[in-house]
Parts: C-alpha cells; sequence; structure tokens
C-alpha cells in the first residue's frame, strides 16, 4: 500500500508520461512462445510456423524494448497479426488465458474496459492509475542502468499494488464480468495456485520454527 500511495503522489504533483508511452498488459505474441500454452491452444504445425515469423519479424523491437515497454498501439498490431493465424475457438480461449495471466491490469486495455462496462468515472481512475504506473517505470528505467530484470521487477511490485487498487474501484457485477471473461482456468496457472496454497503452511511452519529457536 506505501508504493501504490507513493506513486499516487506522483499523479497529483503532476506527471508528463502517458499510458500509451508503456505497454502495462502482456502481449498475446510473446505468450505464445510457450510451449504448453501452444498445445493447449492445439496449434497445427502451419500455425507454429506462421507465429515463429511472426515474432522473427517483430523479434528485435520486442528485445530491444522488451514487452513492459512496447507502447499499445504497436501490441493492437501484433494481436491482429495473431488473430489472422488462429481459429476462432483458439482466439477465444488465448483471450482468456491472457486475462488469466495480466489479472486486473487487462482492464488497461480499452477493449476489455467497454466488454466489463466501466463507468466514465472508472475510466479516469484507471487511466491515472496507468499514468502512476508509468512513471514509476520511467524513474526506474532510468536507474536501471538497463537492467530489464529491474525494470520488470518493478512493474510486477506495481502489478500486484494496481490490481488491488483496480479490485476495490469495481462493482460486484463487473468483478463477476471479469471473471467470467476468463473461462476456464489455464492449467498451468493452476497447478502455480495449488503449490502456492501447498507450500503456505510449509513456510509458516519454518517460521515459527524460527521464532522458536531464537
Amino acid at each position: 500500500m506505501k508504493l501504490l500511495i507513493a506513486l499516487t503522489a506522483l499523479v497529483a504533483v503532476g506527471s508528463s508520461c502517458l499510458a500509451h508511452d508503456y505497454c502495462l498488459v502482456k502481449p498475446k505474441l510473446a505468450m505464445l512462445l510457450d510451449e504448453t500454452l501452444m498445445a493447449d491452444l492445439k496449434l497445427t504445425n502451419q500455425q507454429r510456423q506462421h507465429l515463429a515469423d511472426l515474432h522473427q519479424r517483430h523479434r528485435s523491437r520486442m528485445v530491444q524494448h522488451h514487452w513492459v515497454k512496447l507502447d499499445h498501439d504497436f501490441v493492437h498490431v501484433m494481436d491482429e497479426e495473431v488473430n489472422l493465424i488462429l481459429q476462432n475457438h483458439q482466439k477465444q480461449r488465448l483471450k482468456e488465458i491472457w486475462l488469466q495471466q495480466n489479472g486486473l491490469i487487462a482492464l488497461f486495455d480499452a477493449r476489455v474496459a467497454e466488454e466489463v462496462q466501466l463507468t466514465k468515472k472508472q475510466q479516469h481512475q484507471l487511466q491515472q492509475l496507468a499514468d502512476t504506473m508509468c512513471q514509476h517505470l520511467h524513474t526506474q528505467r532510468q536507474h536501471s542502468s538497463g537492467d530489464i530484470g529491474k525494470l520488470r521487477d518493478s512493474y510486477l511490485a506495481v502489478h500486484d499494488e494496481a490490481s488491488r487498487a483496480i479490485k476495490q474501484s469495481l462493482k460486484e457485477m463487473q468483478q463477476q464480468k471479469f471473471a467470467r471473461m476468463q473461462g476456464e482456468q489455464y492449467e498451468v496457472i493452476r497447478q502455480l495456485s495449488q503449490n502456492e496454497q501447498a507450500s503456505a503452511p510449509l513456510s509458516k511452519s519454518h517460521a515459527e520454527a524460527g521464532t522458536t529457536r531464537q
């Protein structure tokens, strides 16, 4: 919460960073490098080859800027190119998994915000939050000495705080709508969730053991 308060303060004093300066949601093309995901979508060899060619064509820009820093217009172009390769049911499933992986940050995408039926006030609040995230990422980039890992860690930290803030701003029916849009939980995400739940009691036991030893 302290991080979010600090970020909100940046907006209050004024920010020249616009939301479209950064891609705050992960592009679908970046996800389609994962073999498990391609298997889940049941991609044909021809589709895999087309996606590989598409990734190769955009690779230099994605590597140079990393997906965190890609602008929204370019991401939308890539999305449309991906859609031309996939069949309708594959596009729908990819969208569901994309929503699961990005979480509520996906609402920064105007198309998702419209589908969830955000009010003008909510859209304005999200714009402020997106600008705040951009400002923070811009500051972190200046101090990262080109270390993409540091920039990504900063993004993930802000991502978690922003997701909590977005959830608090949504009405119950909007949260339910977003949950339905995600479809069936992706197997990889389900396994990660189960692993986290399984490790929680163990971590607590270790913490208690450490306290006892002290």
